[in-house]
């Protein structure tokens, strides 16, 4: 990050984070790369083209990357990133992956609600060292929620988020709910109050809140969706995944 980053940028990045990139190369001999979303990657990856920063963890290439808006960046984003490969490379987390019959619009909704679970723990450690990201947030989710207002299910993700990781945006939340309301849908309803009742009881098991997602799924979406987690074993970062309660290698 040296390379990308002065440092005086660098040092506005809590310690703890700024260290996560060497812990992973002493572990897997990985180098953290840093590049900027260019035309190239916004044209593949249609859904960061407009991202601020994006973290890509490729264990087949042995390589992680943070790629970068550097308009856009700044220390909070990056350790936004950092938290992200800290939870998903050093704690080894579990996560939602696609599996091969999945296709590109249900890879990106598979994606989307691991993101949207993911931020339940992220979004708060992000604030809690960054203070001035609520606002961030709750500002991104002002819009989001309204682009939102005709998809019953991204509300449902919008609505238990806003519930657990901004607690104090009471405003956001409440147009969320109006929304929700306007469908005129009995059970997406009942569906939004479960989620953000029970994921909320159920953190910090990440697994757990999994299995409680699952169910609020459709599916036919359900069917390309597997539990895996990246792990370092033997120098190297491989993925697992969970089957029947174990965790298998890929």
């Amino acid at each position: 990050m040296q390379d990308f980053f002065s440092t005086a940028f660098l040092e506005s990045i809590p310690p703890a984070l700024r260290d996560v990139p060497q812990q992973i190369r002493s572990q897997t001999g990985i180098a953290l790369q840093v590049q900027e979303i260019d035309e190239s990657f916004a044209r593949c990856n249609p859904a960061f083209a407009n991202a601020a920063a994006v973290l890509d963890i490729d264990h087949v290439q042995q390589a992680i990357t943070i790629r970068v808006a550097p308009a856009a960046l700044s220390p909070r984003i990056l350790s936004h990133e950092l938290i992200h490969l800290k939870r998903n490379v050093v704690e080894s987390v579990p996560k939602f992956f696609p599996i091969g019959t999945a296709s590109d619009a249900e890879i990106q909704s598979i994606y989307l609600v691991e993101n949207a679970l993911e931020h339940l723990f992220v979004v708060p450690e992000e604030i809690a060292l960054h203070p001035e990201s609520e606002a961030h947030w709750a500002q991104d989710y002002q819009a989001l929620v309204e682009r939102s207002k005709h998809n019953g299910f991204a509300l449902c993700l919008h609505w238990f988020f806003l519930r657990i990781a901004l607690p104090n945006c009471g405003a956001v939340a409440e147009a969320c709910a109006a929304h929700l309301n306007a469908l005129q849908d009995p059970y997406l309803i009942r569906v939004a109050e479960y989620l953000g009742r029970t994921l909320h009881a159920q953190r910090p098991d990440k697994l757990a809140m999994q299995h409680t997602l699952l169910k609020a799924i459709d599916p036919a979406l359900r069917t390309h969706i597997a539990i895996g987690r990246f792990a370092i074993r033997d120098g190297k970062l491989v993925t697992e995944r969970l089957k029947d309660g174990q965790w298998c290698s890929e």
